[in-house]
């Protein structure tokens, strides 16, 4: 689950395993909560993770221009 601006806010263990390199990441917060966008455009192994990062790309960056305008 997320938020608006995409913070992973909760998960069960099946989606920790799954987004584990979110969760390594350097990018995660002090409380060790992983944010889609910060992964994807911080971590240099994002492009690695994600199947298709240009796509996701795009829609990180569409969900923080619809939260900004709300």
């Amino acid at each position: 689950m997320r938020n608006g601006r995409p913070d992973v806010v909760a998960t069960n263990p099946l989606a920790r395993a799954l987004r584990a390199p979110m969760f390594d990441s350097a990018t995660t917060d002090k409380r060790g909560r992983a944010n889609f966008a910060r992964c994807h455009f911080l971590d240099p192994g994002s492009q690695d993770f994600f199947v298709d990062w240009e796509a996701g790309a795009t829609a990180t960056v569409a969900l923080l221009r619809a939260e900004a305008g709300a």
